[in-house]
């Protein structure tokens, strides 16, 4: 985006309002109404186009709903500045009037700072050798005519609650209003708790995760980059997939991260590429996006569509290894590349580069292996097994201290990411589990500690290990840092923790200074949404590839109540619970599939009464039954 990006977004001569405008994707609107209107080149008869019409894959931005004027107050400088109430994308719906040539800016500010717009957070600067190259500003310029002009947006988007306007020459606005504009994706997926926070995390999430849906693509932010980076928008997807209809959206995507990808098998931070730094956690979009898809529709063939392009991407990894299946730094052919190990933790990243890079070479391999065993060739999924063996083992030679069951140090989610991903041998599982508990426990006290990539990671551990009571004491903490922090006083998501960006190391020693502003915006910590729809509701979509659906709700005595659904080809399924005096419970298993419940509670035995009525026994403090199709009730029996 910007410099001379922008000379091939502008929009020029408008033959739909027959004035001069210019419409940028990143620098906004510039619109003369006071030029003449311009002459329509007559009709001529053209041939026929060949071909045929192909429909779109996935579905178009539309204006979703209208955001009226909250209050209007007055800026230091005599400018107005209306407040929408939300954070949101999109732009105003305008009626001016002036004299001729009279004239109205605009600015757009996501927050305020001292009760003035705070526009760092939505404009970016472009820097080369340490000099600004380029900027990008949420701005638009109106000149009016001296009748009444009107505007809406054309194909510039920004994202912001609040805008200024700068009139002179007795301009006045007769009518503004501000349009939600988005990809329209139908919302499919619904939840709810008696947890205030997990239910503005989810709420949250969703409403910026559509702030950034434009043009077929998720992105990081719709304002000072609008970039569609594979870090952030694999991390999402399985979130998106709970709570829209959301395949065709990711389906085309996939198809632009193979399209992407370098002849020597490099997969770049961005896809469409454009520019933008990131890391083999980011490349490896390529293989966790189809297995994302694939769990949640049982469709092999994105598994079978995306295989040759891992197996390039392998390649590339293999390229980068020191022999002994390190993967040393992020050094391309002499050029070096902006590579992050996980990105946005609180405090400066001290997460070990080359350990990163080298687990996702062993996810990618292992990832690869299990598609090959799905689509049916043995031979080769025991050759990608035998490589992320080597890479395994590799790794706790080189990263693991067994003396304190850490790998590099322990911090910002280095022990979560190799546990998740099965990288840590099981006889060191134990001794790795110690030092979590040790860290979320007692030195962190049930903060976060971790960035985008190690985030949702951490939750995982935590519910696989039987460590629910940590997880949801992390997820309810409300002093720096963790979610609830981060959304105070916020209607979006926020890039960091902070609303900040920390300090980093960005080439060798040298360290760039924090604390400058960062977006508040961004959809990639929304990634636990998925985590809570899973194990706070107990909705797990995780097995729809094997027409199961999971109820595993994991806090019904400390939440108390909870509800989820999900449309699926064959209907709705859903769960909700009621733990009052006495436990009471519903699930919906659509046709075609099987519900299997496996969660814990105080009750010793539930009477459930649906297709077929039965009594299920708790078998250690624990419950297994299954369900076929239907719909049931379940309530704690009092005998």
């Amino acid at each position: 985006g910007g410099g001379a990006d922008e000379k091939i977004l502008s929009g020029g001569d408008c033959a739909v309002c027959s004035t001069n405008r210019k419409s940028l994707m990143f620098g906004g609107d510039s619109i003369d109404f006071s030029r003449p209107r311009a002459a329509f080149t007559p009709a001529r008869e053209c041939p026929a186009y060949g071909g045929e019409w192909i429909p779109p894959r996935t579905v178009p931005d539309k204006l979703d709903k209208v955001y009226q004027v909250q209050s209007v107050t007055a800026l230091k400088n005599g400018n107005a500045l209306y407040d929408f109430g939300v954070n949101h994308s999109g732009g105003l719906r305008l009626k001016m009037r002036g004299s001729f040539g009279s004239r109205i800016k605009i600015r757009y500010a996501e927050v305020l700072e001292n009760g003035e717009p705070n526009y760092a957070t939505g404009d970016w600067t472009g820097y080369e050798d340490g000099l600004p190259v380029y900027g990008i500003r949420q701005a638009d310029d109106f000149i009016l005519s001296g009748g009444i002009d009107e505007y809406a947006p054309l194909f510039s988007y920004k994202c912001y609650r609040y805008a200024e306007v700068e009139r002179t020459g007795g301009a006045e606005i007769l009518q503004i209003e501000s349009l939600f504009i988005h990809a329209a994706l139908p919302r499919d997926g619904r939840f709810g708790t008696a947890d205030g926070i997990l239910n503005k995390i989810s709420e949250l999430y969703a409403h910026t995760h559509l702030c950034n849906l434009h043009n077929g693509v998720p992105i990081d932010c719709p304002h000072r980059e609008k970039l569609p980076y594979t870090g952030d928008g694999w991390l999402t997807a399985e979130s998106a997939l709970y709570l829209w209809d959301a395949e065709s959206l990711y389906d085309k995507w996939l198809d632009d991260i193979i399209a992407a990808q370098r002849d020597d098998g490099f997969v770049p931070y961005t896809a469409p590429y454009a520019g933008g730094g990131g890391g083999f956690a980011y490349s490896n979009a390529i293989a966790e996006l189809p297995h994302i898809l694939y769990r949640h529709t049982g469709k092999k063939e994105y598994l079978s569509r995306a295989l040759p392009a891992m197996e390039r991407w392998l390649d590339y990894c293999g390229s980068r290894q020191n022999g002994g299946y390190i993967i040393e730094n992020g050094v391309d052919k002499g050029k070096w590349i902006w590579i992050l190990s996980d990105w946005l933790s609180p405090a400066y990243n001290e997460f070990d580069v080359s350990f990163m890079s080298t687990l996702c070479w062993f996810r990618a391999a292992a990832l690869a292996a299990e598609a090959y065993r799905i689509s049916g060739d043995a031979e080769k999924a025991a050759g990608k097994s035998a490589l992320s063996e080597r890479i395994k083992a590799a790794v706790n030679g080189r990263f693991f201290d067994r003396r304190t069951g850490n790998y590099c140090g322990g911090k910002q989610g280095q022990n979560i990411v190799p546990l998740a991903w099965g990288a840590v041998g099981r006889a060191d599982e134990k001794r790795v589990l110690q030092s979590i508990r040790a860290l979320y426990g007692k030195k962190l006290q049930f903060h976060l500690d971790t960035g985008i990539v190690a985030t949702p990671l951490l939750f995982d551990v935590l519910i696989r290990y039987g460590m629910e009571d940590t997880a949801l004491k992390i997820l309810r903490q409300t002093d720096y840092p963790s979610y609830a922090h981060m959304m105070s006083g916020e209607t979006t998501l926020c890039e960091h923790w902070s609303k900040k960006f920390p300090d980093y190391r960005i080439d060798g020693d040298r360290v760039v200074k924090g604390g400058a502003d960062a977006s508040h915006c961004h959809p990639m910590f929304g990634s636990v949404a998925a985590w809570i729809y899973k194990y706070a509701a107990g909705l797990n979509l995780s097995r729809l590839y094997a027409k199961e659906i999971l109820f595993t709700p994991s806090f019904i005595e400390t939440i108390r109540s909870a509800s989820a659904e999900k449309k699926l080809p064959g209907g709705v399924a859903a769960v909700s619970y009621e733990n009052g005096a006495r436990l009471q419970m519903r699930f919906t298993v659509p046709d075609g599939y099987t519900g299997v419940c496996r969660f814990a509670c105080n009750a010793e035995a539930l009477l459930v009464r649906g297709a077929a009525d039965f009594k299920a026994v708790s078998r250690d403090g624990a419950f297994s039954f299954r369900l076929p199709a239907g719909e049931y009730t379940a309530a704690a029996d009092s005998n």
